[in-house]
């Protein structure tokens, strides 16, 4: 997910995201609704807590104290929200913000080595094939290591990398992780959803990546 916030500003997260038939529990597990937030090269997790006389209120993991209004997300940071396997019905999520204008191009300056939260913020799907489209320095490897810019996509429970794939005479292309085969044109980001760029470290300088249509 992804929002805009109001003139650049900081939202704290508890206000951020308004859920209808939130689920909670006493502890951050599966049948908590939680809220992921990638910083500084690991995870940073927050439940939906629920007990007794303890009010239902958000949580950073491993406490049962509510965060306070400085844990916020920035403007156009991603974030993950994870739905509780307790639900037994759909939830609707209303996430408090602006919505970037279709006339805008929104940019990320990315530098290397880097693992950016980022979403494709146009209505329609894009082809991972097509990335290099946008990034005006594409960096890649003959493997999916350090050296070459990935893509990380998280669906149903782990993530699927893909790479730039980069040898004399093959061309150069998008590969899933493990493979030296170009990805078909069904594999796609669909518009909003939140995905991590992994610049090259190999890369000489900064790059910025513009979705622009």
């Amino acid at each position: 997910m992804q929002f805009d916030g109001v003139s650049g500003e900081s939202i704290p997260l508890k206000s951020v995201v308004a859920v209808t038939t939130p689920k909670g529990s006493a502890e951050a597990d599966v049948t908590a609704d939680q809220i992921w937030v990638y910083n500084d090269g690991a995870w940073t997790k927050y439940y939906f807590y629920v007990k007794r006389g303890a009010g239902n209120i958000w949580c950073l993991a491993g406490t049962t104290t509510e965060i306070s209004d400085d844990i916020v997300l920035t403007s156009g940071q991603s974030f993950y929200f994870v739905r509780s396997t307790a639900a037994t019905e759909p939830c609707q999520l209303t996430l408090s913000g602006s919505v970037v204008p279709l006339s805008s191009i929104k940019t990320y300056d990315i530098t290397p080595g880097s693992t950016t939260a980022m979403a494709f913020p146009w209505p329609q799907n894009m082809k991972i094939k097509d990335f290099t489209a946008f990034n005006p320095d594409p960096k890649g490897s003959a493997e999916a290591d350090v050296t070459a810019d990935q893509i990380w996509v998280y669906n149903d429970g782990a993530w699927t990398k893909y790479y730039f794939y980069v040898k004399r005479g093959a061309g150069n292309i998008w590969c899933l992780a493990g493979t030296t085969t170009e990805i078909s044109d069904d594999i796609v980001i669909a518009p909003g959803s939140a995905f991590y760029f992994v610049r090259s470290t190999a890369a000489a300088g900064n790059v910025t990546i513009s979705f622009k249509r």
